[in-house]
């Protein structure tokens, strides 16, 4: 497959794909902004991924993280959708060693340390005790207390306002004003959230689907990518990126102040924040050169290209609100989407006489492929889905307060899983049951090759970040991903999809015919038995199941 073809696609490079709307697409931006500009790429070298896939397991994931943040020199800068608050640390040790890690790299004059947070979720209440009556803290207010101990903004009950060059967390919002106003919590998370997650120390950054609490650090299965030397420029990218996304986002001084937008800083206008994303995500395509396409033929250089990876970034229009400008750049909704296109064009313009063929893997904690991607999806002749089955979802019930009556989301997901392979013939449903674990790794593998028995599929792109190929990513959601084009005979190649069989080992293929099996009525919409299998929503959830995908 043509690895130039396939970069020139997810970056935007090619008029009439990444950015052209077309009739059966979401009217995301105008043609004339996008095609004018291209996403940013970083060719890596070997000495930039020695260390990508060196992390596979939660706790080796708190492991790094706590090291790294202990031993950082210069610069902490970390986008997550929360971080644990260890409410009791005797019940969550590893949220503790975080927010210790914390609090060793704030006392450090030389470091700077940014965070930046879900507005909503970052203040949810968390009781510091199961009696009914406990008090309280919050993901802010811990991570504030780690942040302020070390003395370098003012102590941790004066709730000074943050200082230029201060340590600061920030809380960013991706509801607009009135929403935010009108919305009580929970239902405020559900209209929306900042999910990012990107984790950057000194010259070093880890792109995963985690967040930052306990059950992440011990048995919550993820996916973490580790760049090192720099990332040839990705790691400034990363760390750029969140300055600007801070830069407009609210700074949060404590829980007895208020948390007010911008507080005590200089104030961004929506228009100078949609501008900002604008010039720096992308470039003028007219400045554009073909080095890091040059980089994939040059096998022989000991510099040789190892991958070259385009980052994305995902926002709903919402964020976007009261600019008078509009967004000028790709997203990734738009840029999964073309990658699979331009696949697509490549294995129809084949030999007719080649026996190769295109695999496309996709795994989601939360399944729910959108009408978009499923019409892409549809070409392709082999898919594979992998999500969590009913033991290892993330809202399965847990025997503690407060997860009563979420048994039925499962249930739910299970069923719009289903769904989705039953729209596509070539579809394969994976589900990762493990006892004692959750499931949260999501990502995309693009491989070609033979299919047949005892032949191998080689990677040839890949897609790794927060994105969960849903209608919260496409539509309510902030995500960061990147998509990683990897030349032939990559040493990226075999852990690319290593990753993917090692989730394997805990899957199981259900029957189609089994329990969210049942085919919707073509006269009623209701869905009805097939064989013996019995409807697996209540008639509530079945009437309401058209509105409940267009939020999970």
């Amino acid at each position: 497959m043509n690895r130039k073809k396939l970069l020139d696609a997810a970056r935007g490079v090619v008029n009439g794909s990444v950015g052209a709307r077309k009739k059966d697409s979401p009217d995301r931006v105008s043609d004339a902004a996008t095609q004018s500009r291209s996403l940013r790429c970083f060719p890596l070298q070997q000495q930039h991924v020695e260390e990508a896939f060196t992390t596979s397991t939660p706790g080796q994931f708190h492991s790094l993280l706590c090291e790294k943040i202990r031993k950082a020199k210069t610069r902490v800068s970390l986008a997550s959708l929360y971080v644990g608050p260890a409410a009791s640390p005797t019940a969550t040790p590893r949220e503790q060693d975080f927010l210790d890690a914390l609090e060793i790299a704030a006392a450090k004059p030389q470091v700077q340390v940014n965070l930046i947070l879900d507005k909503n979720r970052a203040l949810r209440p968390v009781p510091l005790s199961a009696d009914a009556n406990a008090a309280t803290t919050s993901s802010a207010q811990a991570v504030f207390v780690a942040l302020t101990a070390g003395g370098n903004h003012g102590d941790k009950n004066n709730n000074l306002a943050p200082e230029a060059g201060a340590n600061n967390l920030f809380l960013a919002s991706v509801l607009s004003p009135s929403m935010q106003y009108i919305l009580p919590n929970p239902f405020n998370e559900v209209a929306g959230v900042f999910h990012m997650k990107a984790y950057l120390i000194d010259d070093e950054l880890i792109i995963s689907g985690a967040n930052l609490s306990e059950e992440y650090f011990v048995d919550r299965h993820d996916r973490y990518l580790h760049f090192t030397k720099g990332g040839a420029g990705l790691v400034d990218f990363y760390h750029e990126l969140i300055q600007i996304l801070c830069d407009h986002a609210d700074v949060y001084s404590g829980e007895n102040s208020s948390v007010t937008p911008n507080n005590m800083r200089q104030p961004t206008t929506k228009t100078q924040f949609v501008q900002a994303l604008n010039e720096f995500l992308t470039i003028p395509k007219e400045n554009d050169t073909d080095e890091p396409q040059d980089d994939f033929m040059n096998n022989n250089s000991k510099s040789k290209t190892v991958a070259v990876v385009v980052p994305t970034f995902q926002a709903p229009e919402s964020f976007f609100s009261g600019s008078t400008t509009q967004r000028g750049f790709p997203d990734d909704i738009e840029v999964t989407r073309s990658l699979l296109e331009c696949a697509l064009e490549q294995q129809k313009l084949q030999d007719k006489n080649s026996t190769s063929e295109t695999v496309v893997r996709l795994s989601s904690a939360y399944l729910n492929p959108t009408d978009n991607l499923l019409k892409v999806l549809a070409e392709f002749s082999h898919i594979e889905f992998l999500t969590a089955g009913r033991t290892s979802h993330g809202f399965a019930p847990k025997k503690k307060a407060g997860n009563k009556g979420k048994d039925w989301i499962p249930t739910v997901f299970e069923t719009l899983s289903r769904d989705a392979c039953q729209h596509l013939e070539a579809a394969k449903l994976l589900y990762y049951e493990r006892p004692g674990w959750t499931f949260h790794a999501k990502g995309l593998w693009l491989e070609e090759g033979k299919m047949t028995h005892g032949a191998k599929t080689s990677v040839v792109a890949a897609i790794c970040g927060s994105g969960n190929y849903g209608a919260r990513s496409e539509t309510l959601d902030v995500e960061s991903n990147c998509v990683l084009i990897i030349p032939s005979g990559s040493p990226l190649q075999q852990p690319l999809k290593q990753e993917w069989t090692n989730m394997l080992e805990y899957t199981s293929e259900p029957p189609l015919s089994s329990i969210g099996a049942g085919k919707a009525d073509s006269t009623s919409g209701k869905r009805v038995k097939e064989g013996n299998s019995e409807a697996p929503l209540s008639w509530p959830l079945q009437v309401c199941l058209p509105i409940l995908r267009k939020f999970l």
